[in-house]
């Protein structure tokens, strides 16, 4: 694991109005919960970073001034977007591909069906999950079924 990482970088003239208006808010004791940024660093390559502020207290309990902290949050937000990129794929891949796709819980529900499953079964969008074998078949093809969920 990596410890934090010291760098420098020149906040542009537009950074300075969202920092001024976390720093009125901190001031004013307003809950702030951060912000994203984005900034190059002195190499010129472009970090995402995400801002905190928080006022500073003094022995006597009275407001001394305000810091801000940054984060550089550049991996975690290109790891996210490599996530949704994969789950674009995959909801593509299993709502077009020409074969039923489902999912069951341990009760036998369908948590999932895909749009072809629906379409062999005459079902509305969003109607396939939360059944049963019993309720899309005749009774002995949905005993066939649950008797083959219970050998995988």
């Amino acid at each position: 694991m990596h410890g934090p990482r010291l760098f420098e970088l020149a906040l542009s003239a537009s950074h300075h109005e969202p920092m001024a208006a976390e720093i009125r808010k901190v001031l004013c004791g307003v809950p702030t919960y951060g912000y994203e940024t984005q900034a190059f660093s002195r190499t010129r390559a472009m970090l995402t970073l995400q801002w905190n502020v928080t006022q500073l207290m003094g022995t006597d309990c009275r407001p001394v001034g305000v810091i801000a902290l940054g984060q550089d949050i550049t991996d975690r937000k290109d790891t996210e977007q490599a996530l949704r990129n994969s789950q674009a794929l995959y909801h593509s891949l299993v709502e077009n591909i020409p074969q039923n796709i489902f999912r069951k819980d341990r009760n036998g529900l369908f948590t999932f069906v895909n749009r072809r499953f629906l379409r062999n079964r005459q079902l509305i969008y969003g109607t396939g999950s939360r059944k049963t074998d019993q309720d899309l078949y005749l009774p002995e093809l949905a005993r066939k079924y649950q008797e083959n969920d219970l050998v995988s």
